[in-house]
C-alpha cells in the first residue's frame, strides 16, 4: 500500500471519534487530519475501529463449510473420530484447496487477518492438505497472514512414514512443527517428543502440541514438554493446544504447573470447551502464561458447528471480555491487561503472527 488513505470519523476501542492515517502500508499517525489530493480519504461514519482479529487454532483444511450435510454417527472418542474423519476425506470428495479458500473467505469476512492452521499429514492422504492450504495462503497473501502447522493427526509413530512426511511438509514451507497426544496416541511419549523437537531444531521452526490428555497423564505430557523445551532452549517457541490436564481439580498441582510453564515460556491455546475441563483463564494469565484460542474445526467431520468469527464463542468464552488474540499498531498498551496478554500468545511462540506490527 504505496497511497496515504485517512480513515475519517472513526473509533479506535470504542473511544472518541478521529483519525487514522495510513502512510506506506503503516498507521503514520491517529489525530484529526486534513483531507489533501494525494491522499485516499474513507469515512469511517463513526464506526469503531478494531485490529485484525489473529484465529489462533483451526483446521482449514478439512472444513465442510458449503459442501452437503454429512451425517457424523461416530461414538465420541478421540480415536473413533480421527478414523471417521481420515475415512471420509475421499468418500465425501474434500479438496483441501477449495474448502481452505472458503473458510479464509469466512474468516476475512467477519475481520480475522492472521491464521493459524493445523494441516493434517498422514500416510493415506500424505501431503494433500499441505498443499490445498499452501495454495490457498498464496491465493490470499494480500488480505490474511497464514501460518501452516504440519500436524500429525493420525499419529507420529504408530503410522511408519508420517515423521518423514513430517520432514518433506516443513521443508516445502509449513511453519510450525505439530504434535499429538504422545502417550495416549502414540503410547511413546519419549519417541514422539524426540521426533518433533529433532524436526524444530532442523528446520529452525515453533512447535505447538495438539494436547487432549486429561489430569495426571496430560500434567505428566505437559512436564516432559516443559523438560524439552528448556533443553533446547525453546523457551517462547512451544504452544501447547487444548492442554485440558491445566482442568484437573488438583488446585496446588496446576499452580505448580501453571509457574513452570510461566518460567519455560510456554504458551497456552485453549477453545474454552463447554463439555471439557479447560485451562482456568484468569488463574493461567495471573501466573504470566501467555494465552491464545480460536474456532478451532469449523463445520467438519467432527462437529456441524462453527462461523469462524473470533469474537464470539468459543473464542469469546474463552478470553474473557475482549476481542481476543489480534495484533495492532496501536500496541500493547492499548489493550486492557488480560487482553495484552491474550494477545501477546504470538509473540511468545516466536511465529510471524506474534509481532506488533506496524503495518496495517
Amino acid at each position: 500500500m504505496d497511497q496515504t488513505v485517512i480513515l475519517k470519523n472513526v473509533r479506535p476501542w470504542g473511544e472518541s471519534a478521529t483519525d487514522v492515517v495510513i502512510g506506506e502500508g503503516r498507521i503514520a499517525a491517529v489525530a484529526p487530519a486534513a483531507a489533501t489530493i494525494e491522499a485516499q480519504s474513507i469515512d469511517g461514519r463513526g464506526a469503531i475501529l478494531l485490529p485484525g482479529l489473529v484465529e489462533a487454532h483451526t483446521h482449514l483444511d478439512k472444513t465442510l463449510y458449503g459442501m452437503p450435510w454429512n451425517r457424523n454417527s461416530v461414538p465420541s472418542n478421540l480415536v473413533a473420530k480421527i478414523t471417521n474423519e481420515r475415512n471420509s476425506k475421499k468418500r465425501i470428495g474434500l479438496d483441501p484447496a477449495r474448502q481452505s479458500a472458503r473458510q479464509v473467505a469466512l474468516s476475512v469476512g467477519h475481520g480475522t487477518t492472521h491464521i493459524r492452521s493445523h494441516v493434517d499429514v498422514d500416510t493415506e492422504h500424505g501431503l494433500a492438505g499441505v498443499h490445498g492450504v499452501m495454495a490457498t495462503r498464496e491465493k490470499y497473501a494480500d488480505v490474511v497472514d497464514i501460518e501452516i502447522v504440519a500436524f500429525p493427526q493420525s499419529g507420529m509413530l504408530i503410522r511408519e512414514g508420517t515423521k518423514e512426511l513430517m520432514d518433506e511438509a516443513l521443508s516445502l514451507g509449513a511453519d510450525v512443527v505439530g504434535g499429538l497426544d504422545p502417550c495416549s496416541m502414540d503410547l511413546d511419549p519419549k519417541g514422539h517428543l524426540d521426533v518433533v523437537f529433532a524436526l524444530a531444531e532442523k528446520h529452525g521452526k515453533p512447535i505447538d502440541i495438539h494436547l487432549h490428555e486429561p489430569g495426571e497423564l496430560g500434567a505428566f505430557t505437559t512436564r516432559l514438554i516443559i523438560e524439552r523445551t528448556r533443553a533446547h532452549a525453546m523457551g517462547g517457541k512451544v504452544t501447547i493446544s487444548h492442554a485440558f490436564c491445566l482442568g484437573h481439580n488438583d488446585y496446588l498441582a496446576i499452580g505448580r504447573l501453571l509457574e513452570q510453564l510461566a518460567e519455560t515460556g510456554i504458551a497456552i491455546m485453549t477453545t474454552g470447551p463447554a463439555d471439557y475441563a479447560c485451562p482456568p483463564l484468569i488463574r493461567t494469565l495471573d501466573a504470566g502464561v501467555t494465552v491464545c484460542s480460536g474456532s478451532d474445526g469449523i463445520r467438519d467431520c467432527w462437529g456441524p458447528y462453527g462461523n469462524a468469527t473470533c469474537s464470539s464463542a468459543p473464542c469469546s468464552s474463552a478470553c474473557a471480555t475482549t476481542s481476543i488474540a489480534t495484533t495492532t499498531s496501536f500496541g500493547p498498551s492499548r489493550w486492557s491487561p488480560p487482553a495484552a496478554r491474550l494477545c501477546s500468545a504470538w509473540k511468545a511462540t516466536g511465529s510471524r503472527l506474534a509481532t506488533w506490527p506496524t503495518s496495517c
